[in-house]
């Protein structure tokens, strides 16, 4: 399934986020425990494959993780941090695992993506066209060229507006992630698959939850640094904790 795919899916289910900078709502606070009813999800997957899912599933974990390690290099920001943190331990286990299962069942994975602009998987001739162009061919091949613009655009940017950039692309994500997960624990017909998709939908809903706090936070933290400009008193000294 394609980034653009899931667009239909929140559509679909009504779910307004902030991509790539616009300023919109996020989605109600309980979404990610009391999903779309399987129906809204059948509907818009009701052809989904172990290939499928296997290829979805590999693309958005890497992304997961090559995004956080930019976090990681670029946040300033302890709670980003420590989110990022996560989500490379939890994503990259989750990744070895569904590595295994595709490897045991004959299915093929994505070339594995450093999203850097010079990685192999961009050279193919017909990535160099219009933004078109890009868009069609990917719809029909699934190569995660979002993910690597997602990367470009959270790259150059540093500070607080790195952290909420980054925060909320993982809202998205795991609200996209989760869809597809859930969907695939209901229709798959691969019993190993299925299970795998069962057992993964807590830890990413926890993810979605963490995720929707972070950015709750670092838009109060901003609110209240816009509301007190003249406040030039010290900041607080760090527990002997360091957290």
């Amino acid at each position: 399934m394609t980034w653009k795919t899931f667009g239909l899916i929140l559509a679909a289910t009504g779910t307004t986020l902030l991509v790539q900078g616009q300023e919109t709502n996020l989605p109600p606070q309980n979404q990610d425990t009391n999903l779309p009813p399987a129906t809204t999800a059948e509907r818009m997957l009701d052809k989904l494959t172990a290939q499928q899912f296997v290829t979805d599933a590999a693309m958005g974990g890497m992304k997961e993780v090559r995004l956080s390690e930019l976090a990681m290099a670029n946040t300033q920001n302890g709670a980003v941090r420590n989110f990022a943190h996560r989500m490379i331990v939890d994503h990259s286990k989750v990744n070895r695992q569904l590595i295994q299962l595709a490897q045991q069942k004959g299915l093929e994975l994505p070339a594995t993506n450093t999203f850097a602009p010079d990685d192999p998987n961009w050279r193919n001739p017909m990535l160099t066209g219009s933004e078109e162009v890009k868009d069609a061919y990917l719809l029909k091949t699934n190569l995660a060229m979002a993910a690597y613009l997602d990367f470009k655009l959270l790259k150059p940017l540093t500070g607080k507006e790195f952290d909420q950039a980054y925060a909320k692309d993982m809202v998205l994500d795991h609200v996209n992630t989760v869809i597809e997960f859930e969907a695939a624990s209901r229709l798959l017909t691969d019993p190993e698959l299925k299970q795998f998709a069962q057992q993964t939908l807590p830890s990413l809903r926890e993810h979605s939850r963490m995720a929707r706090k972070l950015v709750k936070d670092l838009d109060q933290t901003q609110t209240s640094d816009s509301e007190n400009p003249n406040d030039k008193s010290e900041p607080m000294a760090k527990s002997g904790s360091g957290m």
